[in-house]
């Protein structure tokens, strides 16, 4: 299968070639020509000219004057016209923007060809043209601001309707209007870069750095028919290309413990941190090959970042820890374009990063002892062939590739395994913390391949004049996962008490353990796309977007164990019809009303369907649990445990284990049955917006849009429910076979949970204010503002996989579940400015603020199953809670899921750097950074579960790994 997939990719690359231009990675100029009396002028030859790489696009205006020119590189444009009879028309340092249509307006003036008129005004930055509600972000945005973790996923969180979802690791993430992270297209270079298994969880598949992103669109609302797959929004970023001079750049940063505040959590463990060190190195490159014609670019990136942590354990202090936690990656670009002629464009671009990473010891409950090892490579590569057909036609066919190799587990190679003598000791799952190592073990080889075509046509005076499009997409997704994780087991402990042989309250009180041998399964999908859309410029003031669009993903997985199917044929969605209508009203060549109203589909990912393959009736490895559908009651009324598992402590009776489950048998599953739906439906979304944007002056622009989103999506329903015997936690659940699946096959009654996995009743609303305010860099400052009012909510938690802990037997009782999204955060503001100071010839100043109100939790008390449903989720009346030891917080709940919300998020970063200009075009910065200014401690959300004192309310981690002050010094080199 693997040679098939490669072999796919490696017929696309011998048909097309690179990326100027088409889904999502190009810019357009439209406009009219007129003479001084504003008659429209047919036939006037117009030339548009890259004034980096001497690249040009040639078309004519059409019988009322009007020309579109698609497809082309964001960049600096030289536009000539020509017509006889009257002067040349010269325009100089137009800017085009990334996925922006720039309209600009021709009037000739009467006199002989020899003679030009140059104009040098600048181009309003304001597209008249298009609903997407969104932003743009250029590359000396993203280089002259300061970057803890030289992700550009940060600066895509400065759009407004975006939130920043930070990790300590550089995998920085996303959510877009209330949806999860896993709901946001990453498109580089008009190719796919999302992660086909987890989605977009951690970011694109593979980093981008700062130094080859030359702009990127962020698109949160109304994007274009082009665009699917996602609820949520569109990141479109593009790379930088080589010019006709030979530019690059040269950099270093450079950090320590001398130069790092201790963490909050080293200050109350009373000792110092480990330490921390960081050094980043790279440079990039890029010029002629053939001037005009041929040009390549590339880059280098280098880092090593040791950070240091601590974690404090208030029941077991002697398990308090300082460690450093390694990141060690090097990426690699390289990207080629070739203009064979003004109508034959290729590219083609290759993107590697390879982490080794060691000492994982991420996450609020870890230990020095759950450590663990990580190596992951990603690859991407594009290759495209742009087509100018006449005066008005382009096409644009692109095949592309992403791959994701990734290790998890002691060491690369040595994983867990079933019959080994070392196997590693089984991890001990206290109430507050883990022990004693850790449960991953996993070797996961992903390739996903695509192709894809666009025409587009310019059709002017039919009733207006059309800029119409067509296309495809394809996408082939594969995944083998050796899954051998858990297969050391893991004991679940009342409490944090060390276990002691004397002491029955000090046993396990349960055991998950994967049986009888590791998993091994290959999962993949087909997805297709067609699209078509008419952007209509009905009059030169109001120009309509219509489109469809029209997905369907296939997962052939044969359900041949699924009694809810009278064959083993698999579900296929074909219902994903995507309509789509925008409209753009230019009041003036300044300003714009803009709205619109669509349907968008997710895509269905491997990491959503695949676990179908590992957790149906029977497997070939599953993880089971002992007692099998709840805790042995024994330990917490301080009594020994009566599973046999269970009676000899923390250590897995082997002997046993292998009678239960003799290898070559398939098991039954005794643990949570996960089952596909045969009407499965894929979750949408339902979009509208209404918007105005506004140039002011010659560099200001502010925006202000209204988003209303509905979803539809997936939550889990049990097919078994249970009905618990009495409150207790303990208390023996009974479950009732509501279809009466068992018998169907003739076995004995499910165990466990039979989790319908894709019940069409998970439903979502989002209401977003977004405000916008951005200067670009004139004079001696640039700056950028946005603001979020939003709040997202629905009857689940909004989740990819959603969760429904108020189901009663066979009442679903969805409306107990309504409250807050896991996404909902009320308030979102971020600022970012860079000042030249005047008369220092060459200080700079630069810095990003970014302030979000507290994520919603919810207040429950483990300890007691209230309704009794077998689920120990029954959130605590309405009032004000508190939690007790160091850092507690308190919370007014409004009961209900998510009806609490945790600490707000505040960050300052700021950089004061020199530069000093050299000869030509060289310059060298000088940096000191420092990264969260104020040294503030901004805490994950902590527990709400009261049943554990020791954590009800009391934050014990930095969202996202977090850090605190820390300062860097750095240097870059420009040529």
């Amino acid at each position: 299968m693997r040679r098939h997939s490669w072999s796919l990719v490696a017929l696309s690359l011998l048909l097309t070639a690179g990326s100027a231009g088409a889904q999502g990675g190009g810019s357009a100029l439209q406009g009219r020509a007129t003479d001084e009396q504003q008659a429209v002028l047919p036939g006037v030859a117009i030339t548009v000219t890259n004034q980096e790489n001497g690249t040009f696009r040639e078309t004519v205006t059409g019988p009322d004057g009007a020309y579109f020119i698609p497809g082309l590189p964001p960049g600096r444009y030289r536009i000539a016209a020509e017509l006889q009879g009257f002067k040349k028309f010269n325009r100089e340092d137009v800017t085009l923007q990334l996925g922006n249509t720039q309209t600009l307006e021709f009037r000739l003036e009467v006199g002989a060809l020899a003679e030009t008129v140059t104009v040098t005004e600048e181009a309003p930055p304001v597209d008249l043209t298009s609903a997407v509600v969104g932003g743009n972000v250029g590359s000396r945005e993203i280089l002259d601001l300061p970057s803890p973790t030289r992700n550009f996923i940060s600066f895509v969180a400065m759009v407004p309707g975006i939130q920043l979802n930070p990790s300590a690791e550089g995998s920085d993430s996303i959510s877009v209007n209330g949806q999860p992270s896993q709901q946001v297209t990453f498109v580089l270079d008009g190719g796919n870069n999302t992660d086909d298994n987890s989605a977009s969880a951690s970011g694109g598949q593979a980093r981008t750095p700062l130094e080859v992103v030359e702009e990127f669109q962020v698109q949160t609302n109304q994007f274009d028919v082009e665009f699917g797959r996602t609820t949520g929004g569109v990141v479109n970023a593009i790379t930088k290309r080589g010019g006709n001079a030979f530019r690059g750049s040269a950099f270093g940063y450079l950090t320590n413990s001398a130069m790092t505040a201790p963490t909050i959590f080293a200050k109350l463990a009373g000792e110092g941190e480990s330490d921390t060190d960081k050094h980043q190195w790279g440079g990039t490159l890029g010029g002629p090959i053939i001037r005009d014609k041929l040009h390549f670019f590339g880059s280098f990136e280098r880092y090593v970042v040791g950070t240091g942590l601590t974690n404090v354990f208030p029941t077991r202090p002697e398990l308090n820890w300082s460690a450093k936690e390694g990141l060690n990656g090097r990426n690699f670009m390289i990207r080629v374009d070739h203009q064979i002629n003004s109508n034959n464009i290729y590219t083609f671009r290759y993107l590697t990063e390879r982490q080794p990473n060691r000492h994982l010891l991420t996450g609020d409950r870890a230990t020095l002892s759950t450590g663990n090892y990580e190596l992951d490579v990603d690859q991407t590569a594009s290759a495209a062939y742009n087509r100018v057909i006449g005066t008005r036609g382009l096409n644009t066919i692109r095949a592309s590739i992403e791959t994701e190799d990734i290790q998890r587990g002691a060491e690369p190679g040595d994983f867990l395994e079933t019959n080994r003598k070392d196997l590693e000791a089984p991890v001990l799952r206290f109430l507050s913390f883990d022990e004693q190592g850790h449960t991953n073990g996993q070797h996961r080889n992903a390739q996903a391949p695509g192709l894809d075509n666009t025409f587009s046509w310019f059709l002017p005076g039919k009733g207006g004049h059309h800029d119409l499009k067509v296309g495809f997409q394809y996408l082939y997704a594969r995944n083998v996962l050796s899954e051998q994780g858990s297969m050391n087991g893991v004991f679940s402990f009342p409490g944090d008490r060390p276990f002691n042989r004397a002491d029955p309250s000090t046993y396990p009180e349960r055991l998950s353990i994967r049986v009888p041998v590791p998993a091994g399964v290959t999962s993949f999908t087909h997805s297709f796309g067609f699209y078509a859309q008419d952007k209509w410029k009905l009059t030169r003031k109001l120009t309509l977007n219509i489109g469809l669009r029209y997905d369907v993903d296939v997962f052939p997985y044969r359900q041949s164990s699924n009694p809810l199917f009278t064959d083993d044929h698999y579900p296929v969605d074909k219902n994903n019809f995507q309509p789509r209508a925008g409209f753009a009203y230019a009041v003036n060549a300044r300003s714009v009303i803009r709205g619109g109203i669509g349907r968008y589909y997710e895509k269905l990912f491997l990491g959503q369907v695949s676990p179908l393959q590992e957790t149906g009736v029977f497997g070939r490895s599953l993880i089971v649990n002992f007692p099998v559908s709840q805790p042995d009651p024994g330990p917490s009324a301080g009594r020994l445990p009566t599973d046999p598992m269970l009676t000899g402590g923390p250590v897995v009776n082997r002997v046993l284990l292998n009678q239960l489950f003799p290898a070559g048998t398939p098991p039954r599953n005794t643990g949570t049955v996960q089952l596909d739906s045969p009407d499965r439906q894929m979750p949408r979304s339902t979009q509208v917006s209404i918007g105005y944007e506004r140039q002011l002056g010659a560099t200001l622009t502010v925006g202000a849009d209204y988003i209303h989103n509905e979803g539809r999506n997936w939550v889990g329903y049990d097919l078994n429910p249970g009905l618990r015997v009495d409150t207790s936690r303990t208390g023996r659940v009974n479950r009732t076979d509501l279809l009466g699946l068992a018998s169907q096959l003739g076995l004995a009654p499910f165990a466990n949970i039979v989790n319908l996995r894709y019940d069409y009743t998970g439903e979502t609303r989002y209401d977003g204010l977004n405000l916008q305010v951005e200067r670009r860099f004139a004079g001696f400052w640039s700056a950028r503002a946005g603001y979020t009012l939003g709040y997202a909510r629905g009857n689940n938690s909004g989740a990819a996989l959603g969760v429904n802990n108020f189901q009663l037997l066979a009442e679903k009782n969805v409306d107990l579940n309504y409250g807050p999204l896991d996404t909902d955060r009320r308030h979102n503001l971020t600022f970012s400015g860079r000042v030249e100071v005047p008369k220092t010839t060459g200080f700079t100043v630069s810095a990003l603020f970014r302030i979000m109100s507290g994520r919603p939790l919810s207040i429950i008390d483990t300890n007691v199953d209230g309704d009794r449903n077998g689920i120990l989720f029954d959130p605590l009346p309405t009032g004000t809670y508190t939690g007790v030891g160091d850092n507690a917080i308190t919370v007014k709940n409004e009961g209900g899921r998510n009806g609490a919300y945790g600490p707000n998020y505040a960050q300052l970063d700021a950089r004061l750097g020199y530069r000093l200009r050299m000869r030509g075009a060289r310059t060298l910065d000088l940096f000191f950074e420092v990264f969260n200014l104020t040294d503030r401690s901004n805490f994950a959300n902590p527990s709400g579960d009261r049943r554990n004192a020791a954590t009800f309310l009391v934050p014990n981690a930095l969202l996202g790994g977090g850090f605190p002050r820390q300062t860097q010094v750095g240097t870059r080199l420009g040529f």
